[in-house]
């Protein structure tokens, strides 16, 4: 599940790189390296449901959120603002509450 999680991270990552590229051999490449990570990323995901209920492991993906938020920091330099951590907590508190009948905390 995890892994489903980070290459779709990876895939937005791209997309704004993407968006900003100059060259267009440059986006296109990075089109096709996003489309080959959305169709690796079904694939993990179908199969970490077979392990995981999906009421279970489909708020996780809201993690992904997290992810996008930092490298967006890290890599554009966006700021992470007060709006962005109250709204990345109540995503935190709204994942725990999903799961906690679920025994993941």
């Amino acid at each position: 599940m995890i892994l489903s999680i980070l290459i779709q991270a990876f895939g937005t990552i791209c997309t704004k790189y993407a968006a900003e590229a100059y060259d267009i051999s440059i986006t296109i490449l990075l089109y096709f390296v996003i489309i080959g990570g959305m169709g690796l990323q079904v694939f993990v995901w179908q199969y970490s449901l077979k392990y995981y209920p999906l009421s279970f492991a489909y708020p996780f993906r809201s993690l992904v959120n997290f992810i996008v938020v930092f490298a967006a920091f890290v890599l554009f330099q966006e700021p992470i603002t007060l709006m962005k951590i109250l709204g990345l907590t109540v995503i935190t508190v709204g994942v725990f509450f999903l799961t906690r009948d679920m025994g993941a905390f």
